[in-house]
């Protein structure tokens, strides 16, 4: 899953980046995504 997820999830990213919104919040709240979709993938 994680595989297949995160590349279209980087993709919407920079989109995000492209839009008016300020890039340090985008990439702070991509950071906090990415560690969930990464903490959520692995299995325990």
């Amino acid at each position: 899953m994680i595989l297949q997820t995160t590349p279209s999830y980087l993709n919407l990213s920079k989109n995000n980046l492209k839009e008016s919104i300020p890039p340090s919040i985008s990439y702070i709240n991509t950071l906090n995504l990415s560690q969930n979709l990464l903490i959520g993938g692995i299995p325990q």
